[in-house]
C-alpha cells in the first residue's frame, strides 16, 4: 500500500477565523514535510465566514504556491452551517478532486488544535501498515473532546460509507492511536 496524496479538511466557523492563521503556519508546516515525502497535499479550509477566511488566506497564497506538492484552498459553506456542516462541505470536495481513492488520505482538524509538522506523514506510515482510519491524541480544555480535530481516513473508505457525523465519532472511538504525534491546543488566559 501506498499513499501519495491527502486531503486536509479544516472547518471554520466565524468564531474560529482569529485562530486561522497559527492553525494554518502548522499545516503548511506538516503538508510541506508529507510533500517532501512523496505525499502531495491539499488543505481545504472549509468556511462559513467567507470573506474573513479569505482575508486570512490571501497572504497564506503566494507562498503556498512556491511550495511544491502543497495546494491552498478555499471552501465556501452557505452561512449558517455548522461545524459538521462544513466538514462534510469540505470532505465533499475532497472527494470531488480525488482520483485515486485507495492511496489517499482525507484527514480532518480543526482551527484551534496545533499539529506537529510529522502530522500528515504519521497517519500516511500507519495507513501503509494497512490501517483504513487512524486517530491521534488530541486533549481539549473544553468539556467535550473534539471528534474531529485529528481523525484520517482513506478515501475509498469515505466514498463507500458516504461518513456522517455520527460515523466520524465511530471510527473516532474505534480506530488505533497513532503516535508519537505532537498536538497541542493553544492555553487559554
Amino acid at each position: 500500500m501506498v499513499i501519495d496524496r491527502a486531503f486536509v479538511v479544516l472547518p471554520v466557523l466565524p468564531a474560529d477565523v482569529a485562530s486561522l492563521d497559527g492553525c494554518l503556519e502548522h499545516l503548511v508546516a506538516a503538508a510541506d514535510e508529507a510533500s517532501a515525502g512523496g505525499i502531495v497535499t491539499t488543505v481545504l479550509v472549509a468556511a462559513v465566514p467567507v470573506a474573513a477566511a479569505s482575508a486570512v488566506l490571501n497572504p497564506w497564497q503566494p507562498l503556498v504556491s512556491l511550495v511544491e506538492g502543497v495546494d491552498l484552498r478555499l471552501v465556501p459553506v452557505a452561512g449558517g452551517a455548522d461545524e459538521d456542516q462544513a466538514l462534510q462541505r469540505g470532505a465533499a470536495e475532497a472527494a470531488a478532486r480525488c482520483t485515486a481513492p485507495r492511496t489517499t488520505l482525507l484527514l480532518a482538524t480543526r482551527p484551534g488544535v496545533t499539529v506537529g509538522t510529522d502530522w500528515i506523514s504519521e497517519h500516511a506510515r500507519h495507513h501503509v501498515a494497512g490501517a483504513t482510519a487512524s486517530t491521534g491524541p488530541v486533549r481539549d480544555g473544553g468539556a467535550t473532546h473534539a471528534l474531529t480535530a485529528n481523525l484520517a481516513l482513506r478515501m475509498d473508505a469515505y466514498l463507500a460509507d458516504g461518513l456522517r457525523r455520527s460515523a466520524w465519532t465511530l471510527l473516532h472511538a474505534v480506530t488505533p492511536v497513532v503516535g508519537p504525534l505532537r498536538i497541542s491546543l493553544p492555553t487559554q488566559a
